[in-house]
C-alpha cells in the first residue's frame, strides 16, 4: 500500500518518497481528496480469487473474526461454504447480536463506504487514530472476546497499530493461549519476535501451514464439553500416599498454599494431616441424597468455606462432573445451559455468590430446581445478610439449604491444636499445654476458626514470616503496586482472575508472577501466586495484616487509585469487576488498613476526579464518612448533600427512582455525631434530634429493616443522654417520647430483620438503647 500511495504521488509530480503509510496516505489525500482516496482503496484493495487455504482456516468455527483489512476476502470465501457470518463495519453497533460467526472490519470495510462514512470508518492517515472513539465499543468487544477464547491466532501482526497491542498487552493468560503466523523464515526478525514471544507463541508456517493445521484439527473428534470461559472443569487430584512435611502443612495455614494431593488424602481417609476435614461435609452429602440440591455455604471470612467446597468437591467428583466459576462474563448463563444439555447431573460450584448480579443468580437457581443436579453456593456471612433480596430469591427455591458453617467441636479443637502444634506457631502467642490450648480456642475464640486465626495471622512469628518472604525479592514501585493490589483483593475476601489484575493494573499480570519467580531462582513467591487462570495470596486476614503491617499507607493508596481509575475505563464488563469497582472505593475497606488521614484524603482526592465516581452516590457517601471520622463535620455535610444530588441527577438520567435508604441513615448518624462532639445551640440541636428520629423512624418502616437502624437508634438514645441536659425542658421531655415511641417501633420490627448476624447487631443495639433510655428517664 505504500508502494501504491507513493506511485500516485509522483504521478501528480510529487516525490512520493515516504517511509510511513500515514504519511504517505495523508499527503496523497491532498492531492486527489476524499473521494479519490476512496476510490482508489476500493478499486485496489478487494480480492478476485480467494486462495484454498483461506477457505480452509475460514471454514473452521471460530467464535469471531477480527481483521483490520479493508477487503471482502473473507466474505467471500463464507459465500463459498456452509458458513453464515455477519460482516460488520467499525461504525456499526458493536452491541447487536451475532446469528452467525461475526466478522469485525476494525479499520473500516470497503464494501460498506460511501462518501458519508469514509471520513469516520477509514482508519489509514495519521489523523485518522483520532477517531478511533468511534470505534471503542468494538475494541472493547475485541478485548471481551480475546479475554473469553479458550484460543487466539493472529495471522500477521502489524506493530504499528497501537490501539490494539494495548488491548493485546492489557490480557492476561494471553501467552498461554495466542500463536502468531508468521511466513516461513529462517532468520526471524528479532524485534518482532520478542515482542510476540511477549505476548504468546510466534510460528513461522505461513497461512499454508496454519491451514494444514486447522484441517488436521477439524479432522481429530471434536469434544463433546462446550468451551468454557466462565467455568473450569474440576480435576480431582490423586491423593497423596504419604504424610505430609511439616513445611506443606505451615505454608497451608501462614500462605494458603495448597497441597491437592494432601487434602485429596485427608479427604479419602478422614482425617486431618493436612488441613481441618470437617466432617459435616458428610451431612450435606446425606442432605444432597435426600434431595436437597441447592446449598449456600454459609461463614464468616476465613471461616474455610473454599477448603469445605473442595472436599465435597472430591467426594460428589466420584460420580458426577464438577465445574467451578471462575469468572462471571455476559455468558455465563448461556455456558451453564450449555454445561447442563452436556451433562444434566452435573454439580457448579460458585465462590461469593452475591457477586452475582440478582437476576443472575435467580435465573441461575431456578436451572437447578427440582432436578437432579448440584449448586453449591458460598458467600461470606455479613454479605449474605446484606443481601437479603438475592437470599429471599434463593430461599423461595424447592431444594435450597442454607447451610452455615459450624462452630468447632472439642474434636475438632483438638485437631487444630495438632495440627498449628507442628510449626512452632503456638509459643508465639499461646503458652500452655493441649488441653489449655483447647480451651482457648473454644472459650476466648468462641469455637471460631475465623477468631483463632486472626490470633495466630497477627502474631509476630507468622508477621516475620511475610516480611521474610517479602524481603527476598527486590521491587520496584511497579511490582510493589502489583503485589499491593493482589493482597487489597484478598484483604476484601477474594482471589481474583488473572485477566481481572492484568486490566486493573495495565500490565501481563501472569507474566509479574512469573518475573516474580524468576527473582527468586524460579522459586515460588509465597504471597501471591496463580493457580488455574486465578490469582491466589495469603488467608484474608493475613492478607490484612500484610497491608497494615510492612507496606506504606501512601503505597497502598497508589495502588488502589490506579486499580480504581484502570477499572473505571472499563466499569460495566462483568459482575466481577462492577463488584470490586463498587468495594475498592469503600471508605471502610481502605480505612481498615490505612490509618493515615493525609492518605486518606490523598486517595478521595484523586478518586474525585474520575467522572464516573462523581456520578454515584455511594461513592458521595463513603467521602462523607471519612470527613465524618476525622471531625470535618463542614465537609461532611457538603458530601453527603452531593450524595442525594448525585441520586437526583440517576433518577434525571435513567428514570428509576434511587433508595436512599444508606443516605438518610447516614444522614441521621451525621447528625448524631456532631451533636456528640461540637456545641449547638438549644434549637438546632432539638432540630437534629427531631430529623434524626424521623429518618429512623421512616428506615425502620421498610418491609425488611436491616441492622443500622437499629444501630441509629443506639446512637441517638446515647447522644440524648449525653447531651440531654442542653436542651430546654419541653424539648428534653418531648425527645424522651419520641425516643421511646421508636424504641417501641423498634422492637415491633426486629422480627423483620433477617436472622444470623444482622440479626444479632440489632438485638445488641436495641437492649443498650433501652437500658440507657431507661436510665435517662430515672435520671
Amino acid at each position: 500500500m505504500l508502494d501504491l500511495m507513493n506511485e500516485k504521488l509522483r504521478e501528480k509530480g510529487k516525490p512520493g518518497n515516504f517511509k510511513t503509510l500515514a504519511n504517505a496516505a495523508d499527503a496523497l489525500e491532498l492531492e486527489i481528496g476524499e473521494h479519490g482516496m476512496l476510490l482508489l482503496l476500493q478499486n485496489n484493495y478487494r480480492v478476485i480469487d480467494p486462495s484454498q487455504d483461506m477457505v480452509d482456516i475460514v471454514n473452521y468455527p471460530w467464535d469471531a473474526i477480527y481483521t483490520t483489512n479493508y477487503d471482502d476476502a473473507i466474505e467471500q470465501v463464507s459465500s463459498k461454504l456452509p458458513k453464515k457470518i455477519n460482516d460488520w463495519n467499525n461504525t456499526d453497533d458493536p452491541k447487536q447480536e451475532s446469528t452467525g460467526t461475526p466478522v469485525i472490519h476494525l479499520h473500516g470495510y470497503a464494501r460498506k463506504w460511501d462518501i458519508k462514512n469514509f471520513k469516520s470508518s477509514c482508519i489509514l492517515g495519521a489523523d485518522s487514530y483520532l477517531k478511533l472513539p468511534n470505534v471503542g465499543g468494538w475494541l472493547e468487544r475485541f478485548r471481551r472476546d480475546v479475554d473469553r477464547a479458550q484460543f487466539v491466532v493472529f495471522v500477521g501482526f502489524n506493530a504499528a497499530d497501537f490501539h490494539i497491542n494495548k488491548i493485546i498487552y492489557d490480557i492476561s493468560g494471553l501467552r498461554e493461549k495466542a500463536f502468531f503466523i508468521n511466513r516461513p523464515s529462517a532468520n526471524a526478525d528479532p524485534d518482532i519476535e520478542a515482542d510476540q514471544k511477549r505476548l504468546g507463541t510466534p510460528l513461522y508456517k505461513g497461512r499454508n501451514g496454519f491451514a494444514k493445521d486447522i484441517l488436521d484439527i477439524s479432522e481429530l473428534e471434536q469434544p463433546k464439553e462446550p468451551r468454557l470461559a466462565n467455568f473450569s472443569s474440576y480435576e480431582p487430584a490423586v491423593p497423596a500416599t504419604t504424610i505430609p512435611a511439616v513445611s506443606d502443612i505451615e505454608n497451608f495455614f501462614l500462605f494458603n498454599d495448597k497441597v491437592p494431593e494432601q487434602l485429596a488424602r485427608d479427604n479419602l481417609n478422614e482425617v486431618s494431616d493436612f488441613h481441618l476435614y470437617r466432617p459435616v461435609v458428610g451431612e450435606v452429602l446425606n442432605e444432597i441424597e435426600n434431595g436437597v440440591n441447592i446449598f449456600l455455604i454459609n461463614g464468616y471470612v476465613c471461616d474455610g468455606k473454599s477448603i469445605f467446597l473442595n472436599d465435597l468437591s472430591l467426594k460428589l467428583a466420584r460420580t458426577r462432573r464438577v465445574y467451578h466459576l471462575r469468572h462471571s462474563y455476559e455468558s455465563f448463563l448461556d455456558e451453564v445451559s450449555s454445561l447442563l444439555k452436556f451433562d444434566p447431573k452435573l454439580v457448579l460450584v460458585i465462590e461469593n455468590c452475591f457477586d452475582l448480579h440478582d437476576d443472575k443468580l435467580a435465573s441461575l437457581a431456578k436451572l437447578f430446581e427440582n432436578e437432579d443436579r448440584v449448586l453449591l453456593l458460598s458467600s461470606r456471612s455479613i454479605a449474605t445478610e446484606a443481601e437479603s433480596t438475592s437470599l429471599a430469591v434463593l430461599e423461595g427455591i424447592t431444594g435450597f439449604r442454607k447451610f452455615n458453617v459450624p462452630r468447632l467441636s472439642d474434636e475438632e479443637a483438638d485437631k487444630l491444636v495438632d495440627l498449628v502444634a507442628q510449626f512452632a506457631g503456638w509459643r508465639h502467642f499461646f503458652s500452655g499445654n493441649d488441653r489449655q490450648r483447647r480451651n482457648y480456642i473454644q472459650k476466648e475464640c468462641e469455637g471460631s476458626l475465623p477468631h483463632f486465626l486472626l490470633k495466630l495471622l497477627n502474631s509476630e512469628h507468622v508477621r516475620n514470616r511475610y516480611r521474610e518472604e517479602l524481603s527476598k525479592i527486590p521491587l520496584d514501585t511497579i511490582d510493589k503496586q502489583a503485589v499491593i493490589a493482589a493482597l487489597y483483593i484478598a484483604h476484601i475476601g477474594h482471589d481474583a482472575p488473572i485477566s481481572f489484575l492484568s486490566n486493573a493494573l495495565h500490565t501481563d499480570f501472569g507474566a509479574f508472577l512469573d518475573s516474580l519467580n524468576g527473582k527468586k531462582n524460579n522459586q515460588e513467591f509465597r504471597l501471591i501466586r496463580k493457580r488455574s487462570g486465578m490469582v491466589q495470596t495469603v488467608p484474608s486476614i493475613g492478607a490484612t495484616n500484610i497491608l497494615k503491617s510492612l507496606f506504606e499507607d501512601r503505597d497502598i493508596v497508589d495502588a488502589v487509585v490506579t486499580v480504581v481509575q484502570n477499572l473505571t475505563e472499563n466499569y460495566a464488563r462483568g459482575d466481577f469487576e462492577k463488584h470490586m469497582f463498587n468495594q475498592m472505593m469503600r471508605y471502610s475497606i481502605l480505612g481498615s488498613v490505612v490509618t493515615s488521614i493525609e492518605e486518606v484524603n490523598r486517595f478521595f482526592d484523586h478518586t474525585s476526579r474520575l467522572p464516573n465516581l462523581r456520578n454515584m452516590p455511594l461513592f458521595w457517601l463513603q467521602w462523607h464518612m471519612a470527613m465524618s471520622d476525622q471531625g470535618n463535620f463542614s465537609d461532611a455535610e457538603k458530601y453527603l448533600e452531593q450524595g442525594f444530588k448525585a441520586a437526583e441527577e440517576y433518577e434525571r438520567r435513567s428514570n428509576i427512582v434511587y433508595k436512599r435508604i444508606q443516605l438518610q441513615d447516614r444522614q441521621a448518624k451525621f447528625l448524631m455525631n456532631r451533636a456528640a462532639k461540637i456545641n449547638r445551640n438549644s434549637a438546632d440541636l432539638f432540630r437534629d434530634f427531631k430529623t434524626a428520629c424521623e429518618l429512623t423512624t421512616k428506615i425502620l418502616n421498610q418491609p425488611t429493616p436491616k441492622h443500622y437502624p437499629f444501630q441509629t437508634l443506639e446512637l441517638i438514645a446515647i447522644t440524648f443522654s449525653n447531651k440531654g441536659l442542653e436542651l430546654a425542658d419541653g424539648q428534653r421531655e418531648m425527645l424522651q417520647k419520641w425516643i421511646e415511641s421508636l424504641i417501641s417501633k423498634a422492637k415491633a420490627r426486629l422480627n423483620k430483620v433477617p436472622e444470623g448476624y444482622q440479626l444479632s447487631i440489632a438485638e445488641n443495639a436495641l437492649e443498650t438503647a433501652i437500658n440507657i433510655t431507661n436510665l435517662s428517664r430515672k435520671t
